[in-house]
């Protein structure tokens, strides 16, 4: 899906709160849930493998993100 001409970045990113993400930066791939989106972070839930404890919050700066792969 193409962004529109004037569309924000964060704006955007609101539509799918809630949805599954994928998200690529320098330091590799992180999937999970989008929580929230700020003009320059966004927070994901991630699932810890089954036995490893309980789900991580993750922020990350918009700035670090490669692309964003909606799932849902």
């Amino acid at each position: 899906m193409n962004l529109p001409v004037r569309c924000n970045l964060d704006a955007y990113l609101r539509n799918f709160i809630g949805e599954n993400v994928q998200i690529q930066t320098a330091e590799g791939l992180i999937e999970g849930v989008l929580l929230s989106v700020t003009s320059s972070t966004l927070t994901l839930r991630t699932a810890s493998p089954p036995g490893y404890g309980t789900p991580a919050t993750v922020v990350i700066l918009l700035q670090n993100i490669g692309y964003i792969r909606i799932l849902a």
